[in-house]
């Protein structure tokens, strides 16, 4: 799958500590500082901006949410930040919501989803939820290509779709359509 270019830190002594990485851009992760990596994560992102999420393991639900950076010093200093909280945060690149596209989120049989935002839009009054089956044909009938979501049933998955290419593959999710799949987090259970 194609998901957003992203870097994650888990906390260490509210210190961050790089836990995962998926960048367009070959870097060598072993021992690289985390401010190095959010610079190249910035330097490499689509839009040049990126978002900076935040949450502990055990809750569900996500925490600070920080959306746009275009500052290294501010991504860095939101990561420190979040990590001296004992939080675990994941930053990744900016895609424009307002470019066509649609954002939602996946859980079990329910898939709720909203245009012209990020798949928080969950959190809000107004976005649509259907069962997993209607929800899947009706994003398949309104974007002309077969979407699945391949992904264990029990499985929480944030996703967006959009019709530029984006995320690390920097590549169309579907062969011969414009369009392209972004997934930001998958979590099982």
């Amino acid at each position: 799958m194609n998901v957003a270019q992203f870097v994650s830190f888990t906390p260490e002594n509210g210190v961050p500590h790089l836990a995962y990485a998926r960048l367009s851009h070959e870097t060598n992760l072993h021992g690289v500082l985390h401010e190095t990596l959010l610079e190249v994560l910035l330097e490499h992102s689509s839009e040049k901006s990126v978002n900076v999420r935040s949450y502990h393991p055990n809750d569900s639900k996500s925490r600070e949410f920080i959306y746009g950076l275009k500052n290294i010093d501010d991504v860095v200093g939101a990561v420190n930040r979040l990590s001296s909280e004992g939080l675990h945060t994941i930053v990744n690149e900016t895609i424009d919501v307002k470019d066509g596209g649609v954002s939602g989120v996946l859980m079990g049989n329910v898939i709720e989803f909203a245009p012209d935002d990020t798949p928080r839009c969950v959190e809000k009054p107004g976005t649509a939820s259907l069962p997993r089956g209607i929800g899947r044909e009706l994003l398949s009938t309104v974007y002309g290509v077969s979407i699945s979501f391949p992904v264990p049933f029990a499985s929480r998955l944030e996703f967006s779709v959009h019709p530029r290419p984006r995320g690390w593959r920097r590549q169309m999710f579907w062969l011969g359509n414009s369009l392209t799949m972004i997934l930001l987090i998958f979590s099982l259970q």
